[in-house]
């Protein structure tokens, strides 16, 4: 069925929610000789859109027939329309791991998304269930800093995806930033002398070792 004068339903910010891809069973009637000639697209079927849009409409089709023939039987005379608002929204890109660095060693100090923002255009409806907007990284396959082009997830309130919404960028770039760790012990250092008659006879730490959090070659020198 062809959509005619679609171009009002766009200009009033609107979709055809249904039907998607509207049809209608046609026969004609004539000579043999006539109707053995006639292709699909020598059939005008089509509704007119001007004047819907603001709600849920019934609207004719009007079918026309090839020169020579008639039309004999539609399998229906209406079709209903559902239409809905055509909406945009923004929403920051969240940056979710998954899964542990493969080593002890590493850690992640900075994560960060370019653009750092999407978006939404769709459905009212649809757009209204999203809740998040996100990329997932695999933190198990990364040992140095990395970049990655990740493809962008829309979320629910409950966590399922939503599908069927346009987003302005479908891939986002995280850049990840991982720096070493290394355990070292504590070593007390002392400057000056205690005052007169003082002597420091014993000293204890709240903890022996502490984290330290660097480039390697750099940690690799520090052994306290």
């Amino acid at each position: 069925v062809e959509l005619k004068n679609m171009e009002t339903i766009n200009e009033k910010d609107l979709l055809i929610m249904e039907p998607k891809d509207p049809t209608v069973t046609v026969k004609l009637r004539g000579k043999r000789s006539d109707l053995l000639k006639i292709q699909r697209s020598d059939i005008s079927v089509s509704v007119d859109l001007d004047g819907y849009g603001e709600r849920n409409s019934t609207i004719p089709i009007n079918v026309i027939a090839p020169p020579n023939t008639t039309v004999s039987y539609v399998s229906k005379n209406n079709i209903m329309f559902k239409f809905e608002k055509l909406i945009k929204k923004d929403m920051d890109i969240e940056i979710e791991t998954v899964g542990n660095l493969p080593s002890d060693h590493l850690i992640l100090t900075s994560k960060k998304a370019s653009p750092d923002k999407i978006t939404l255009k769709g459905a009212s409806s649809q757009v209204s269930k999203i809740k998040k907007a996100k990329v997932v990284v695999d933190a198990s396959t990364i040992t140095n800093d990395t970049n990655l082009n990740l493809p962008v997830q829309l979320e629910d309130e409950n966590g399922e995806l939503v599908e069927g919404v346009e987003l302005s960028q479908g891939f986002i770039n995280v850049s990840l930033s991982i720096n070493s760790t290394k355990e070292v012990p504590i070593k007390l250092k002392t400057t000056g002398s205690p005052a007169e008659g003082i002597n420091i006879s014993k000293y204890t730490f709240s903890q022996e070792h502490v984290s330290i959090v660097g480039a390697k070659e750099t940690l690799d020198d520090i052994n306290y």
